[in-house]
């Protein structure tokens, strides 16, 4: 909305000006100004200490001409370190933080038989086209007689294709392997929080 304002008014608006366009009272305005001051994202003119006009530091001038998703630096899954808050990148394209080739594509996730590798109803799956699998991979498979695929993990096992649930109560899959059609592994994941059974309940 400074964003906004500023490009109507040809100048950056004063706080009243602000408050009096969000609709809000001025003192309002003036805390949701300060949080981003304490964030980086605007600066006061030192010339207007008594209108308060807020401006748009660099550091926001970014975000805004590279719209899409910031790339925050890491986080630790192991052993904590320490979190960066400087943004490395902006990402648009899944193709950014995945290694995606041409012909691979993404699945709906249906069912809870994967719920152990993270794998919730609704998610969604990469998927890179291959044949070239290894034990332990979590594959799209087509079996006899289905006219859908499974998401399964892949083993071999004496000449038979061994397919694993993450869900105790799923029984595995074993099928000659001439039988089972590979359509591709998993490469990526894509998920958000929702409300989901407590996986506790499910592997008690």
């Amino acid at each position: 909305m400074l964003a906004k304002l500023t490009d109507d008014l040809q100048r950056p608006p004063t706080l009243s000006e602000l408050a009096e366009h969000l609709q809000i009272a001025r003192q309002n305005a003036r805390n949701h100004i300060w949080r981003l001051k304490e964030k980086g994202f605007v600066h006061f003119k030192a010339q207007d200490r008594q209108a308060l006009t807020p401006v748009l530091t660099d550091k926001a001038k970014v975000l805004l001409e590279h719209p899409g998703y910031a790339v925050l630096g890491s986080i630790a899954a192991g052993q904590p370190i320490y979190a960066e808050g400087n943004i490395e990148s902006f990402t648009q394209n899944l193709a950014d933080l995945f290694p995606i080739q041409a012909g691979d594509y993404l699945l709906k996730v249906v069912g809870d038989s994967m719920i152990g590798a993270g794998y919730f109803e609704d998610d969604y799956v990469i998927v890179h086209a291959t044949k070239d699998i290894y034990d332990g991979d979590i594959v799209v498979a087509f079996l006899p007689n289905e006219e859908s695929a499974t998401l399964k993990r892949f083993y071999r096992k004496q000449g038979k294709a061994l397919l694993v649930a993450e869900n105790p109560a799923y029984e595995p899959i074993e099928l000659p392997l001439s039988q089972v059609a590979i359509q591709g592994v998993v490469i990526g994941h894509l998920g958000y929080r929702r409300k989901r059974k407590a996986l506790k309940d499910v592997f008690s």
